[in-house]
């Protein structure tokens, strides 16, 4: 038994190997070519250029080593079996239990080995090619640190600390900036409960004023609302993308010990257990595919017209026969324009989107415990599904482009109009096409600033919204 298992964990890890060079050899190609202009375009040598890529490839593992580790497996069971090797195993009595407990245990050491990975090399890597990046290739320079939960940075005149539970937005929390004279004494001390940064203007709340005064004391003026001046903008407080990935894993754990706000720490957790979960994913894909599980609860599927048709024609291409083995019950519940349903403690109101006459789509609003949630679906809006967003506190709504609707899609403007016309408390923009989003995100931002203040959102993923 021994040698077998050895024989299989051998095939595994080889499989496990050929298809990690693969996929970091695929990542690195289509990296490589997306920036290399901007190495070239700024003179860099081809020894930083190598030393950058190189330095990627732990990020890569652990973008990929789910998938790797559940591929392996899959590739493993499917040579043994394609040489009638599997067969010959069972009808010598040898379980699938046995079978499969080398590349279960392979797979969880791999688990672990990339955790390791995780917590002393990932973010070393990670901090190296944020610097190069950023510093050498694009020019800009990270003036401040993250440290337990707040961020400090250094300005032209004086320091700032703050938390920024969402960076895409210009909202600071416990903020304070410290100034110094030319003999580096203390001038002056602001601080605030929180900040915003609106139309070229500092404005902060709940806050205080420590000036330097005669006798060297320092007099104190308290405020509610206060416009102030700093020589910085939000955008001089520039954050590396992936910076969390600078990060340990006890780093992070630790991150979500020092929030004050429940926004921060809900945010913290999510930061920790996406990287720990992730991590992880690849070892439940694996058991997933040998053992069925089984689901208890009724599934319930609500859509248009036909959904039962479609959705058990799309299971039988994917997985022939697979319908037979499901241990749980599909409830189908059909969705027309103009109707209402009742499912999971909401109230589910429908509306049909400008879409496309051979693939229908509906927009719904959900109402329950007080509140309302508008979600367009794929479509432009229509005069229903306007009436259907109106006083919604929440508009979610697809925006395929920046200026005109794109045919069967919506566009920011159009958005932006629904948003104003249904006086819906807030509006969070989805589907954006990737090169709009890519090239206009910042200005896409701006102008929902501009035109709804904080009441208009350009989402990321793992953003949370709540409705207080």
């Amino acid at each position: 038994m021994i040698l077998l298992y050895r024989y299989i964990l051998l095939n595994f890890i080889r499989n496990l190997g050929m298809i990690m060079v693969s996929f970091i050899t695929i990542y690195l190609l289509i990296d490589f070519f997306e920036k290399i202009d901007n190495f070239l375009e700024k003179g860099k040598s081809l020894g930083l250029i190598v030393e950058f890529f190189l330095l990627n490839i732990p990020f890569i593992i652990e973008q990929m080593s789910p998938v790797c580790i559940l591929l392996a497996g899959v590739v493993t069971l499917g040579i043994l079996n394609h040489s009638n090797e599997l067969i010959a195993l069972k009808a010598c009595g040898v379980p699938l239990k046995k079978i499969t407990l080398p590349i279960i245990a392979a797979g969880l050491a791999c688990t672990f080995l990339f955790l390791g990975m995780s917590q002393v090399v990932l973010p070393k890597t990670v901090s190296a090619t944020n610097r190069i990046w950023n510093k050498e290739v694009k020019g800009r320079v990270a003036l401040g640190i993250y440290r337990n939960g707040r961020y400090y940075y250094r300005g032209a005149e004086g320091f700032y600390s703050f938390a920024r539970p969402d960076p895409q937005r210009n909202t600071f929390n416990y903020f304070s900036y410290a100034a110094w004279d030319a003999d580096y004494r203390m001038d002056r001390l602001i601080s605030a409960k929180y900040a915003n940064w609106d139309k070229n203007t500092w404005t902060l709340y709940g806050g205080q004023i420590q000036q330097t005064g005669a006798g060297g004391s320092y007099p104190t003026q308290v405020f509610r609302i206060r416009n102030l001046e700093f020589p910085e903008k939000p955008d001089s407080f520039f954050v590396p993308a992936y910076h969390t990935m600078e990060l340990s894993l006890v780093d992070l754990f630790l991150e979500t010990k020092n929030k004050r706000s429940p926004e921060e720490t809900t945010k913290a957790w999510a930061e920790f257990y996406g990287r720990i979960s992730y991590t992880f994913l690849g070892l439940p894909l694996l058991l997933l595919r040998f053992w069925d599980e089984g689901r208890s609860r009724p599934l319930t599927v609500a859509g248009p017209a036909g959904i039962e048709a479609k959705i058990w024609q799309a299971l039988e291409l994917a997985y022939p026969g697979f319908r037979a083995r499901l241990q749980y019950p599909v409830v189908f519940v059909e969705a027309a324009p103009g109707g209402t349903l009742t499912l999971c403690g909401a109230a589910w109101t429908i509306a049909a989107t400008a879409h496309s006459t051979h693939a229908p789509c509906l927009a719904v609003r959900l109402d329950a415990g007080g509140r309302s949630v508008f979600y367009s679906g794929d479509g432009r809006p229509t005069p229903a599904t306007a009436a259907l967003a109106r006083g919604a506190d929440l508009i979610v709504h697809e925006a395929y482009g920046l200026d005109a609707d794109t045919p069967g899609h919506g566009g920011v403007a159009s958005c932006l109009e629904l948003a104003r016309q249904s006086g819906a408390s807030r509006l969070a923009l989805v589907h954006l096409s990737r090169p709009v989003r890519r090239a206009h995100a910042g200005e896409i931002r701006a102008l929902l600033a501009r035109e709804l203040g904080e009441r208009g959102l350009l989402p990321e993923p793992g953003d949370l919204v709540v409705l207080a």
